[in-house]
């Protein structure tokens, strides 16, 4: 199974979720691996190895519930939006996720 590197976790999300892998990537120990950061149906999904205690996983639901009020983009207040896929976006965004 591939990992992700700590150096590679933001490049799996927009600029906006940056400060939510930023808590993670401070909370997260030595032994503890990242098998997936992604963004699914507008909300920031994470997944560690078998290595995570409770507190952690912990966090990852906190942070993942978190992504629902933050902009993808840009880390403002956002919300649902996307007519062919969902998108957590500040309102200033259009649909597609560019200034509208």
């Amino acid at each position: 199974m591939m990992f992700l590197e700590r150096d590679q976790a933001k490049n799996e999300v927009d600029l906006g979720w940056w400060g939510l892998i930023d808590r993670l990537l401070v909370a997260l120990p030595d032994n503890v691996r990242i098998k997936a950061i992604k963004q699914k149906w507008g909300v920031l999904r994470i997944t560690l190895d078998n290595n995570a205690d409770e507190k952690l996983l912990d966090l990852v639901r906190e942070l993942e519930t978190e992504s629902c009020t933050i902009c993808e983009f840009c880390g403002k207040t956002g919300e649902i939006r996307g007519a062919t896929g969902l998108r957590f976006v500040h309102p200033a965004f259009g649909q597609s996720g560019v200034f509208g």
